[in-house]
């Protein structure tokens, strides 16, 4: 049983708010997931409703619940919801989320990695590029807690940047082009991983413009 065009269409709304509230509206945020899991329960479910029961394991394992347990339930229930459903344009986003959020705490970070490479690449292919680039990013700092050597780290973290940096993702920028200059550091390397983009840009200014938004 599938929702109806009403409830999908709000569906389709609160999908788009709920990105935008995580960095901006944090305390609007779980009001639009609780409301989207309602209503994918009261009216059946849709394409959408697997990133909502997403975005509810994530918000099972944060604080204050921190319930991992059933955090990690509704990741497992998200990606049989997706499945059942054959919405394969959802797995950019449903994987951000069960793979960068929740699997974290059950799973070896190790079989993350090949998952957002895989959700990167769907995403890639269907135009969720936001998606697509989150996975990307999301990839590295796995690589990086799994102590990936630094050589591969500044390239994968160069190649998210101008990704991110292309599409105007200037959140994902900013977080991949730092960690590119600090491994960069750490390697002795004397290189600005600023300058392709902008030769007045530097770490401090990324910090100013990140505190101003």
């Amino acid at each position: 049983y599938t929702c109806p065009f009403p409830t999908q269409a709000a569906m389709q709304f609160m999908n788009h708010a709920v990105i935008m509230t995580y960095s901006f509206n944090p305390m609007l945020n779980p009001i639009l997931v609780f409301r989207m899991v309602s209503l994918s329960t009261l009216h059946g479910m849709s394409n959408l409703s697997c990133f909502a029961f997403a975005c509810y394991g994530a918000l099972l394992v944060s604080e204050p619940s921190c319930d991992i347990e059933e955090g990690h339930s509704m990741g497992r229930v998200a990606t049989e919801i997706m499945n059942m459903l054959g919405a394969s344009e959802m797995t950019p986003r449903v994987c951000a989320i069960v793979h960068g959020f929740i699997n974290i705490y059950k799973e070896p970070w190790q079989a993350c990695l090949g998952k957002h490479l895989e959700a990167y690449e769907s995403g890639a292919s269907v135009g969720d590029v936001e998606y697509a680039i989150t996975n990307l990013y999301q990839r590295n700092n796995t690589a990086n807690d799994c102590g990936e050597k630094l050589v591969t780290l500044s390239l994968h973290y160069e190649e998210c940047a101008k990704r991110a940096f292309q599409h105007n993702l200037m959140t994902l920028w900013r977080s991949s082009v730092i960690k590119h200059q600090l491994i960069l550091d750490l390697m002795g390397i004397e290189q600005n991983a600023f300058a392709p983009y902008d030769s007045g840009a530097s770490e401090e200014s990324c910090f100013a413009s990140a505190r101003q938004s």
